[in-house]
């Protein structure tokens, strides 16, 4: 079929415009001369057009989501390939901004039905790098196979290569590679650093995984481990199996973890020794081989009693201890009771024996040897409705245990547990609450003949809503000193029409440092805490919103920090810019501009500290 003149086709939410279009009613083929495609949020031009099947060509095509007359961006290819409710895929690439190339793609590929943008662009400048940018550039072939490649310059550290992929052969077999390359010119060294996991899943209960992460590096200064905040150079291996039938499971574990240590550290306080040059090289720090679980789910065998039970065999390498392992293993069954809900009240319980060997295997006691420690575990708890249909209730809990042998020099005789504990919930309307605490019946009292300090801190919490206004209360009380540890109030206040014109909040942090965490008097004094916060969001335009958001330290009458944030839509971007200073006095600058229809599609300058690291480690989201 032939059609002429002002054609319009539409097709799977696609409109296609041509003044000439032949198309085929059998197989739905088609093909035209100078089309014009809108499939939002896509908009395209091309010199020719061909649909065969699921699959469409476009020759020289130029695609936006930009409607202005002329686009203020647009990508131009040499052929695109368009996948029904799956992808697109071009060759040969350009990125202009108005009528300036900036980018340059060989292959681009992204998915229909999820708008990710396949690049993303960060500038900054931080002490430790100078100035940076991070690129990357993600191509996905389907939902089982992806990659992404990156390229980071950073003026002092050096310049690092990233590629991070996941592929799958189908979804019971699916794995992820990270891997990096780095010039470092502050160590005057290339390291690299490779992270691989696997998963393959056999049936609904059967399972394996693999996993291996390794670094290079081997000549390494405590400063530049130090740096980082953390040890991050490790090499590590894992293989992990589960199984499961009926209600038993069983579950095997290896694993072995080596840091770099440095072997040349003498310690002393001797000015005229010189201090040896540091000798780096990777030590077992943790090793599994292996770990064995077997257990059997809860189990009725009589009514309302319930049995089951739990194996376990652990053998580990003691690190610095000498070169032997340790062999743990554990049984431990038990038995449940539930009694039948009594109008306000439920009660249960368990008590269960839990049988421990350990065998630290130094080449003396042997295998077989060690120590078999048997205790005896018990739970009691009890649900009442204070006030029924859930406005008020309450749940209380007895837990203990007691070692049954090798009671000499035990404290208590024994008794490693004997705790109390309640929770008390309720709510009403738009209010609701939650107050819970401990008592420990093995605490020894701080004062002769006082015990309430066996009691933990009382933890709080109360949140209400309404239609336009929210609060929420947190706190800690400490019944032994009488005192409040700390309260957090928020409150929040919204403009509910239909444009929603402004959001004001308030919140106010109260810390008390005369005692801590456990409601004792404190062995340091640190000065209290007392903060008041404001937040205000005014949106101006329907294109402009405002952001101010300040908290004020009302002990030392000084303002902590001040954020001022502008956000504003630029027909077919959107962009943001915020400025912060913080209680250091440090200022941060944040901006950000991207494409409206795809907000992935960024280009920013994050206020980050330092740039993200993350691919040499074999870590995620670190220094972003």
């Amino acid at each position: 079929m032939l059609a002429q003149g002002k054609v319009l086709a539409v097709q799977n939410g696609s409109s296609i415009y041509t003044e000439k279009l032949y198309f085929n009613t059998k197989t739905q083929d088609a093909s035209a001369n100078d089309v014009d495609i809108m499939a939002s949020p896509w908009i395209v031009k091309g010199d020719m057009m061909k649909k065969e099947g699921k699959k469409s060509q476009i020759e020289n095509p130029v695609f936006t989501t930009c409607d202005a007359e002329k686009p203020h961006f647009r990508l131009q290819a040499s052929i695109i390939y368009i996948y029904e409710d799956e992808k697109i895929e071009s060759w040969n690439t350009v990125l202009y901004l108005g009528d300036v190339p900036v980018f340059y793609f060989p292959y681009f590929s992204q998915p229909l039905k999820e708008q990710k943008s396949p690049f993303d662009v960060q500038v900054g400048h931080n002490d430790y790098a100078g100035y940076y940018v991070n690129t990357t550039y993600d191509v996905v072939f389907n939902q089982f196979n992806n990659w992404d490649v990156g390229y980071d310059y950073m003026q002092l550290a050096g310049s690092q290569y990233t590629l991070n992929a996941a592929y799958g052969f189908n979804k019971y077999s699916t794995g992820t590679f990270a891997g990096s390359l780095m010039d470092d010119i502050i160590q005057k060294t290339r390291r690299w650093s490779v992270n691989f996991a696997h998963n393959q899943q056999f049936n609904d209960t059967t399972r394996l995984g693999l996993s291996a992460q390794t670094v290079s590096d081997a000549g390494l200064t405590t400063d530049y481990i130090n740096s980082q905040g953390v040890d991050m150079f490790r090499h590590d291996y894992q293989a992990s199996f589960s199984t499961s039938f009926g209600n038993q499971s069983f579950a095997f574990t290896a694993l072995d973890t080596e840091e770099l240590t440095n072997t040349a550290y003498a310690s002393t306080t001797d000015t005229s020794v010189p201090t040896p040059t540091p000798k780096y090289s990777y030590y077992t720090a943790a090793r599994t081989l292996p770990s064995l679980t077997y257990n059997m789910s809860s189990t009725q065998i009589l009514p309302r009693i319930y049995y089951s039970h739990s194996v376990s065999l652990n053998r580990a390498y003691d690190v610095g201890l000498g070169d032997y392992y340790t062999d743990t293993g554990t049984f431990s069954p038990m038995l449940a009771i539930s009694a039948p809900y009594m109008y306000i009240l439920s009660l249960s319980a368990n008590a269960g024996l839990s049988a421990q060997w350990l065998n630290s295997n130094d080449k003396q006691s042997g295998f077989f040897g060690g120590d078999l420690t048997n205790s005896l575990t018990t739970n009691e708890s009890a649900s009442l409705d204070i006030i029924p249909g859930g406005f008020l209730r309450a749940q209380l809990t007895h837990s203990y245990a007691k070692m049954l042998n090798r009671l000499n020099g035990a404290p208590h005789a024994g008794i490693t547990t004997n705790m109390l504990s309640a929770v008390v919930t309720g709510g009403f309307g738009p209010i609701n609450l939650n107050v819970s605490s401990t008592y420990n019946l093995l605490s020894d009292t701080a004062k002769s003949g006082f015990d309430v300090d066996k009691m933990s801190m009382i933890n709080f919490n109360l949140y209400s809503s309404a239609r336009d206004l929210y609060f929420t209360s947190s706190g800690i009380y400490s019944p032994y000193v009488n005192t409040i540890k700390s309260l957090n109030l928020n409150f929040d206040v919204k403009d509910m029409g239909p444009k929603a014109l402004w959001d004001v909040g308030m919140y106010t942090n109260y810390v008390n440092n005369v005692i801590d965490y456990t409601g004792f008097n404190a062995v340091t004094r640190t000065p209290d805490v007392l903060t008041f916060g404001t937040s205000m969001t005014f949106n101006f335009t329907p294109e402009f919103l405002f952001t101010v958001a300040r908290e004020y330290d009302l002990i030392s009458k000084k303002l902590n920090s001040h954020v001022y944030t502008m956000t504003w839509h630029l027909h077919c971007w959107d962009a943001s810019a915020s400025w912060t200073k913080r209680l250091d006095n440090q200022e941060e600058i944040y901006f950000t501009i991207n494409i409206s229809a795809i907000p992935e599609a960024k280009f920013n300058k994050p206020t980050s500290a330092s740039p993200d690291l993350s691919p040499l480690s074999g870590l995620t989201g670190v220094g972003n």
